[in-house]
């Protein structure tokens, strides 16, 4: 990790207090609110941003970056919305569903809203940035994008496998 990464992870939490996580959330008219912004809260040791942004009625991405060292996230837990996350930089211990789940930079994971609904990530390194997407299954069903239409993507087989 470069101190360049920190220091950008530090410019855009410049203003933020320690202990206050900013959330905003862009163009919420999704009728499937299957982001997390609007229905989560957080508690710190450190302060965050975390930026959502509705791409599809029933997915969203969001934008996470950190300064702390321990995060705790409370939201709905919702069994048909998936969570796919990614860390760009900084490495993430998440107690998740009863079990620990480690991304560092370049790791990717999936999982259900079920298991993150009431979950803590410690962060070894003090700093986290990366990105998730959520995506509501049910809503792919009933209003899937041409594109993922086209694809051939099956809602029905992902939530089973996940």
């Amino acid at each position: 990790m470069t101190g360049k990464s920190v220091e950008k992870i530090k410019k855009a939490l410049n203003g933020i207090s320690y202990g206050v996580f900013d959330i905003t959330s862009f163009g919420h008219d999704d009728p499937f609110d299957a982001g997390m912004a609007r229905r989560m809260s957080v508690s710190a040791d450190g302060k965050g941003k975390i930026d959502e942004y509705v791409l599809f009625p029933g997915v969203t991405a969001a934008f996470h970056q950190y300064m702390a060292d321990e995060v705790h996230f409370k939201h709905d837990p919702k069994r048909f919305v998936l969570h796919i996350d990614y860390c760009d930089t900084g490495r993430i211990g998440w107690n998740i569903g009863g079990e620990t789940l480690y991304l560092g930079a370049g790791d990717m994971c999936i999982h259900s809203s079920t298991g993150c609904s009431d979950s803590a990530m410690a962060l070894p390194l003090g700093y986290y940035d990366g990105i998730s997407f959520s995506v509501d299954l049910r809503a792919l069903k009933t209003c899937c994008p041409p594109i993922v239409h086209e694809a051939g993507f099956d809602a029905d087989m992902v939530y089973e496998k996940f």
